[in-house]
């Protein structure tokens, strides 16, 4: 028992993360981060002005455009909301952080 220690764990799933991808903060994070100007151009021509529509039963709703979230099923969705959220650990001072896609572990250890 003396070597042991209490450990916390939290788990965190972010819901609908990818579809909530602020496109104008993600840009500006980049930016800050150092990513080249020419990335970041691809990325923006990538991200916004997207629209589309839906369809059922062969009957098509008019064009909408999509203000916010990352395309569904790209491996950039996922690396650019972890590099979005990168910053969190300040946060988590004293914890242990782990990004997966959209989830976080959280991991505290202390001594008794």
């Amino acid at each position: 028992m003396s070597n042991s220690a209490p450990v916390c764990t939290v788990f965190v799933d972010f819901r609908a993360a990818f579809d909530q991808l602020w496109y104008l903060g993600c840009i500006g994070k980049l930016r800050n981060l150092g990513i080249p100007p020419s990335y970041l151009n691809w990325i923006d021509a990538w991200l916004v002005n997207r629209r589309c529509y839906i369809e059922i039963n062969g009957c098509k709703s008019r064009w909408f455009s999509i203000e916010k979230g990352g395309p569904q099923g790209s491996v950039l969705t996922q690396t650019l909301f972890i590099t979005y959220n990168c910053d969190m650990n300040i946060s988590l001072s004293g914890c242990i952080s782990h990004f997966f896609a959209d989830d976080l572990a959280g991991i505290l250890a202390g001594q008794l």
